[in-house]
């Protein structure tokens, strides 16, 4: 048990003596070396100019100016750089994963802007609250899709996101204005329970018309299948 222990202690100090060696040698290289190139550039650079301007002048002091300038270019960018937080990069998969949902379609400016001051009503929300902006959106397209034919259930669903969803985020702001800070929460925990209940009307058309077109196609690939198909062969069965 004891030699476990010294094993895995052993093994603990060795990972952070390679971690702090890690650390040094990027510190030495991203903060020292440029501070020190910046300094042995300001003593050459000195040097030149105080040789060009006094050609008889005290060597010494010549010297003694370039040092001067090169501490300070090189105190200088030592500070700045480690003061300095280097850059996060994002990794590729976050990027992509990173998506912003579907935007309403043309003529729905109104519900997209209630669903952005929604969202800045209530941020603690924003998870659940783009949720259900997403489902009511993609009902919007469905419902700009069907053109003129839509389910009667997906016609309700969009008059009641294009006409009552806007007002009930207005009236949440009025209300938010005269209300005291401390009193302000459940008013807002309020106005996503309606989103939410936006969305989850939507996401349940939506599934219910996924459904009915998913009975649809499998109607018409069995008729298909009788119609055309002489065996399983010629859909890649074996």
């Amino acid at each position: 048990m004891i030699a476990l222990f010294l094993i895995g202690a052993a093994g603990f100090v060795a990972a952070m003596a390679f971690a702090l060696v890690v650390a040094v040698m990027r510190w030495l290289a991203l903060v020292v070396l440029p501070a020190l190139m910046a300094g042995i550039a300001a003593f050459v650079l000195t040097m030149a100019i105080t040789d060009l301007a006094s050609a008889d002048g005290d060597p010494a002091s010549h010297a003694l100016a370039a040092v001067g300038s090169a501490l300070v270019a090189f105190l200088t960018v030592l500070v700045r750089l480690s003061a300095t937080k280097p850059a996060r990069s994002i990794p590729a998969f976050a990027a992509q994963t990173a998506e912003k949902s579907p935007q309403e379609p043309a003529g729905y400016e109104d519900v997209g802007d209630a669903w952005e001051r929604a969202l800045r009503l209530a941020p603690s929300r924003r998870e659940d609250l783009e949720a259900a902006r997403e489902d009511c959106s993609l009902l919007l397209h469905e419902h700009r899709r069907a053109a003129g034919i839509a389910d009667p259930e997906l016609l309700e669903t969009e008059i009641l996101l294009r006409r009552y969803l806007p007002s009930l985020v207005s009236g949440t702001e009025d209300r938010l204005r005269t209300t005291r800070r401390k009193d302000r929460a459940p008013i807002r925990e309020e106005l996503t329970g309606f989103l939410a209940a936006f969305g989850r009307r939507s996401r349940e058309v939506l599934d219910r018309l996924g459904k009915s077109a998913a009975e649809r196609d499998v109607v018409l690939r069995n008729h298909l299948t009788n119609r055309l198909i002489r065996g399983p062969e010629e859909l890649g069965g074996t």
